[in-house]
């Protein structure tokens, strides 16, 4: 009993001991849990700036840094709050990631024991990614600055990166790849990966869940809105950059997809070797993974079968060499079944075979293979095999036959969308390659058959009825001139307008035509049934129309064969699409047809501010329609009281929108939203290359850029995607311009011009203010007042803003100083600072001619004579657009300049150096313009030859010998005394000769 009593208070005892060195050693954990941040904090959080400042390229930015073991426990986390880090170059300006709080943890045992801040994990929460690159294949994500990257400072980091644990939530990402055609976008996204991440190689484990997944390509959706789930393991190689897809098995919604493969990023693009598949999956999983109203569509049918599905993307990308891997996909669907609720049969046996490869991203070499399609709907049947190889060189063979009651079709798969009914018959045969450079068309015996049907959808209140459609094609050899195909009939009504054609086409070498076409057509109704994407029209159509005859006949002036007659009237059309910044308005004009000409009559039209009154013809426009490099010939007379070219850009810019709160995490470095966009370029006038029509013009106002010309008049040729003005006139600045030349688009963004150009006595101080151009031509004429003209010729390129390359101009030509006034020029101000003489400042110029000619940037002044009150001038030298100067004046002094002061002038325009006694200039820099020329063979002589420079060169020192000469026989002595005894106050010297 002692004893059971002595064990007793022993263990009573124990148990006191040990509860009170746990409650000592929790309580010390606890201690340390609030000191170790205080005894830390400018350690830490200074660690972390400097490591953040040496390993990141990106501006990082936050409000404040918290340091906490309770924001993520049991782990020790400095917390940033309102992070944001923005990109790489060229996306400095835009942010990469913000997030309302981005926590590092800290290895505990680093830091107490070897004094070293050693980042673990990593906690993001409520983020924005934006992740981009721009068509050349740059991104924004290369933030991280490399070993041998790093720069060189006196700052020590004891920080190091070795993590172990990446978890981000309530994520929104956003990747953009614009050299791919790929959008990703990804809401509600959570991740968590763990793995020994300071090893070169390591095995990272992923838990993710999305939300909402969106995938776009090439513009197309392909996912929207789907719930993502996944489970992967991937082997990371951080020294080679390479990524192993091991075991990844994902989720979207409930369809069961495997991800593997490889991904490696290299020092131009990436190489990649992934494979997604579904293999032995349900039909109606595969429904969850569509759009969602596949979706809603789902619960009210019955679906079953097997489906295989297999993505393939192999190879190297490489923007700056043009490389793209090679795209495969194929599904195939055994044992299918569709049927909707309330069907009166089911669609039943469906079976689908299909492949489809596009190797290296080229559409060219498309290969796509419907092995099989077959169903059945009760007796009725659909069979087709289709196998097509390439694009432009389509090697085609097909067997498509059915029998089908369309409205049975729609009621059993319940389509929403489109409620249809008729009768179906289809038997088509090809074999062979549709080649129109080589003449070659599939053999091929078809037919289809479409019998009493109706056609409405949920776009439009209203059905197309009564369609009735009869086609028929057949080919024997395989060549173009063997291709007979007739249309008998196409026929329907659509808000109680019938219309019918009829048409049959043969010997597509020489196409022999007949075509009838009767009836009116709602076009903005019809458009609104299909619902055409990007495309918005409105108006109608009335066409009482035949046509027959045979290609050739245009051609080769057969015109009496031709029975081409009738009229097509068209009324209130408007068309907008997305290629055009504006809609066009066609308010009415008919179509005449006789025989080879298509006439236009009373044809009026609207282009934003811009309107057009047309009347004229076009020559052999069948002929244009049927051959595929055809050009349309005709003359026009154009009318308009107004023309804004500004809105003929070809690049619409697009209008920056601005985020909304919940899209991103504002900082207090977040860019403003009244900071402009950058300036992005319209975009040049591009000119059709397959026309051949001249325009006689009577337009009462231009608006371009912001000029505004008047009564423009004169005769505009559009050929080869070219244009040319002939004897054109137009009225600005107070004067007549006449205009001769070429515009010559080289693409959207580069176009070049030849122009020569002739202004008789307009206001130089008004041509200053309103024309930009002649403002960077003669960028004196600021200080300028009175009368000028101008004949010059020049050539150049225009950039995507419709503004000249000024490097690129070339040309040459004379400005006349009728009666000009100069006043605060400094190069003149300066010179009679120097010289003493007050007769140089704001001097009057009169009968005045100065040659100039442009070249790689420089404007070179011919030596030109001028008398300035009483002193006689001549100059010449060099100047640029940069406003460098490069000029020789001799002033010659009275009464006849036989004794004159070489004076140089250099400098700048705003700050001219004037150096008396001196001849001597610096050169000015010429710019060579890299672009390749647009125009190789400019129109006229833009600029003098080398021949003809020394020529000019030898005929005006022989002229001027001859005045030297000339004045001094009539000078005596007496005038020579005078001269040297007058009060000069410089030092003069003669001019000395030069060769």
């Amino acid at each position: 009993m002692d004893y059971i009593c002595l064990m007793n208070r022993r263990f009573k005892t124990i148990s006191l001991r040990i509860l009170k060195w746990t409650g000592i050693t929790i309580g010390s954990i606890l201690l340390l849990l609030f000191l170790i941040p205080l005894l830390f904090p400018g350690t830490l959080a200074e660690q972390v700036k400097v490591f953040a400042n040496k390993k990141l390229k990106g501006e990082l930015n936050f409000t404040e840094a918290n340091i906490s073991f309770f924001n993520h426990f049991p782990s020790l986390t400095v917390t940033l709050d309102n992070f944001s880090l923005k990109g790489s170059a060229p996306f400095e300006n835009d942010t990469l990631i913000a997030a309302e709080e981005v926590a590092f943890g800290i290895n505990l045992k680093r830091l107490i024991f070897d004094n070293q801040v050693s980042i673990d994990e990593i906690y993001v929460d409520n983020s924005v990614v934006n992740v981009m690159v721009n068509e050349q294949g740059l991104a924004n994500y290369n933030v991280y600055v490399s070993e041998e990257e790093e720069p060189t400072t006196d700052t020590v980091s004891n920080t190091s990166v070795r993590l172990d644990r990446i978890d981000i939530s309530h994520c929104r990402l956003r990747y953009e790849d614009k050299s791919a055609k790929m959008l990703i976008s990804a809401q509600d996204f959570n991740y968590l990966g763990k793995g020994n991440l300071d090893q070169s190689v390591f095995d990272l484990e992923t838990d993710a869940e999305i939300g909402n997944f969106d995938f776009v390509y090439n513009g197309e959706p392909y996912l929207q809105r789907k719930n993502v789930s996944a489970e992967l393991v991937t082997r990371i190689n951080t020294n080679a950059l390479t990524f192993s897809f091991q075991r990844n098995d994902l989720k979207i919604n409930k369809l069961p997809i495997n991800f593997k493969g490889d991904f490696n990023i290299l020092k131009e693009g990436y190489y990649i070797d992934v494979e997604v598949s579904s293999i032995g999956s349900n039909l109606q999983d595969l429904f969850t993974a569509l759009p969602p109203e596949y979706v809603t569509w789902l619960e009210s049918s019955k679906v079953k079968g097997d489906i295989d599905l297999l993505l393939t993307f192999k190879g190297r990308y490489d923007a700056t060499t043009n490389r793209n891997p090679s795209l495969a996909f194929s599904t195939k669907i055994t044992d299918g079944y569709i049927e909707y609720t309330g069907a009166p049969l089911p669609t039943s046996d469906i079976n689908l075979n299909f492949q489809a490869v596009l190797p290296s991203l080229n559409t060219d070499s498309l290969s796509v293979k419907l092995d099989s399609l077959t169903f059945k709907l009760g007796d009725e049947y659909m069979r087709a095999y289709v196998e097509t190889t390439g694009v432009k060189s389509l090697d085609i063979k097909a067997n498509v036959k059915g029998n089908l009651d369309l409205e049975t079709l729609d009621k059993s798969l319940g389509l929403s969308v489109v409620d249809m009914r008729g009768k179906l018959n289809m038997n088509v045969e090809a074999n062979g390659i549709y080649d129109s450079e080589k003449r070659l068309f599939p053999k091929t015996n078809g037919k289809i058959l479409l019998r009493n049907a109706w056609l409405k959808t949920s776009y439009y209140p209203n059905p197309i009825t009564d369609i009735n459609f009869d086609l028929s094609a057949l080919n024997g050899n395989g060549k173009f001139s063997d291709t007979k195909i007739a249309i008998k009939p196409a026929r329907f009504t659509f808000e109680g307008n019938p219309f019918d054609l009829q048409a049959a086409f043969s010997n597509f070498d020489d196409v022999d035509y007949d075509v009838r076409a009767k009836g009116v057509i709602d076009i903005g109704a019809i458009y609104k049934v299909f619902a055409q994407k990007g495309i918005d029209v409105t108006g109608y159509i009335k066409s009482d129309v035949k046509l027959k005859g045979r290609q050739s006949y245009a051609t080769t002036g057969q015109y009496s064969k031709l029975d081409n007659s009738g009229t097509l009237l068209i009324r209130d059309i408007k068309a907008s699409m997305d290629a055009f910044p504006k809609p066009f308005m066609i308010k009415k004009g008919a179509f005449v047809f006789d025989r080879e000409k298509m006439n236009f009559n009373e044809f009026a039209a609207t282009y934003g501010q811009s309107d057009f009154a047309l009347n004229g013809r076009l020559i052999n426009a069948i002929n244009y329609f049927f051959e595929k490099r055809g050009t349309l010939h005709g003359s026009f007379k154009l009318d308009s009281k107004y023309i804004n070219v500004n809105e003929f850009m070809a690049n619409k810019p697009a209008e920056p929108t601005a985020p909304t709160k919940s899209e991103v995490v504002e900082t207090k470095d977040s860019p403003k939203p009244s900071e402009p966009p950058a300036k992005q370029g319209s975009g040049v006038i591009v000119v059709p290359t397959n026309l051949d029509v001249s325009l006689s013009t009577n337009i009462a106002k231009v608006k371009y850029d912001d000029l505004t010309p008047e009564k423009i008049r004169g005769t505009v040729g559009v050929s080869k995607g070219k244009v040319t003005f002939k004897g054109t006139q137009l009225d600005i600045v107070g004067a007549t311009l006449n205009l001769d030349g070429m515009y010559d688009d080289a693409s959207t963004t580069k176009a070049g011009f030849d122009l020569r150009f002739r202004a008789r006595n307009f206001d130089v101080q008004r041509a200053f203010k309103e024309i930009e151009m002649f403002k960077e031509l003669a960028t004196s004429a600021g200080n300028a007042e009175g009368i000028i003209s101008v004949d010059y010729k020049l050539n150049g390129v225009l950039d995507a803003n419709m503004d000249p390359v000024y490097p690129s101009l070339e040309g040459g030509g004379v400005v006349s100083l009728k009666s000009v006034k100069i006043k605060g020029l400094k190069m003149f101000g300066g010179i009679s600072k120097k010289t003493g003489s007050d007769g140089l400042n704001d001097p009057d110029l009169s009968r005045v001619d100065i040659n100039t000619k442009i070249k790689d940037n420089v404007i070179t002044v011919e030596r030109t004579r001028m008398k300035v009150a009483v002193f006689r001038l001549r100059f010449e030298g060099k100047t640029s657009f940069d406003g460098q100067l490069a000029l020789r004046m001799r002033l010659g002094l009275p009464p006849f300049g036989l004794i004159g002061i070489p004076i140089a002038i250099t400098g700048t325009h705003s700050d001219p150096k004037i150096k008396v006694f001196s001849k001597s200039t610096d050169e000015v820099e010429a710019t060579e313009y890299g672009g390749k020329p647009v125009i190789t063979q400019p129109q006229g002589n833009a600029t003098p030859t080398k021949t003809e420079e020394l020529k000019k060169e030898k005929a005006e020192a022989k002229k001027e010998d001859d005045e030297k000469k000339k004045d001094e026989k009539k000078s005596d002595d007496k005038k020579s005394d005078k001269i040297r005894d007058e009060k000069i106050p410089l030092k003069t010297e003669p001019e000395t000769k030069t060769k």
